[in-house]
């Protein structure tokens, strides 16, 4: 007598779950930074190009050494062969000195602003200073920008409470309501209690003309302040946030 078979049932194929607003986005490719050789990569910051491409910095330390790190991303997040090597790239700013990189932003020109610090060890400790950079859109740095046109400057403190502050913020800004573009740089740092906005022209240069002098030091009666973030409104007036805390 023959044996009796299970008649086949064909198997639904499976589709992607739907995802609702606020899911992880399971599509986006990259799940986290690999650059050649790192032994170590701390993300700072992300930006949009004018491209539609995600522009990341970091902090890379490879043999010991610390360097900032560029990545681009494609819109799903995948690392851009056209920049750097496979999508990667980093530096110094300045031979030897330890670097590392901060926020970022990309200019409508494709242009690349990176604030990062600069490290030069003296014995047993280690001298920080905050710069800006400024690199084409290749990541090749723009030597119209900077110190002797090395594409990147140093940012003075101004003030001792200032002096080793890291973390400084920037942004595109204008230097009246009536500019139809950005024609300047405002930066604002803070430590100890104090703060300090500056305002440079694109090429890093200083501009004299805000302030008196081009800085300003940013303090509140009785209270220590923390500033980790700066806009420009529509009128022009420039707003700098972050915390206060009572000093004793």
């Amino acid at each position: 007598m023959p044996k009796a078979t299970a008649p086949k049932v064909s198997k639904a194929r499976k589709t992607a779950k739907a995802q609702s607003a606020g899911d992880l986005d399971d599509r986006f490719g990259l799940r986290t930074m690999k650059f050649p050789a790192a032994s170590k990569t701390i993300g700072h910051g992300v930006a949009i190009t004018p491209t539609g491409q995600i522009m990341v910095s970091a902090t890379v330390e490879v043999s010991g050494l610390s360097y900032y790190g560029l990545v681009r991303l494609d819109a799903n997040g995948d690392p851009d062969p056209d920049f750097g090597k496979a999508g990667y790239l980093r530096g110094q700013f300045g031979t030897g000195l330890l670097s590392q990189g901060g926020q970022l932003l990309v200019a409508a020109n494709g242009r690349i602003y990176l604030c990062g610090v600069i490290g030069v060890i003296k014995g047993t400790a280690i001298d920080y200073q905050q710069v800006i950079a400024r690199f084409l859109p290749d990541g090749s740095p723009d030597t119209g920008f900077g110190d002797d046109k090395s594409g990147y400057r140093i940012v003075p403190t101004r003030i001792p409470l200032l002096t080793g502050a890291t973390g400084g913020r920037l942004i595109l800004a204008k230097s009246t309501p009536q500019a139809a573009e950005p024609d300047r740089l405002l930066f604002v740092t803070s430590q100890k209690g104090s703060g300090l906005l500056t305002r440079f022209h694109l090429d890093g240069s200083d501009d004299s003309s805000f302030a008196s002098n081009g800085w300003i030091v940013l303090t509140l009666s009785g209270v220590g302040i923390s500033l980790p973030g700066i806009i420009q409104l529509d009128d022009g007036l420039i707003l700098v946030h972050g915390k206060t805390e009572v000093m004793n």
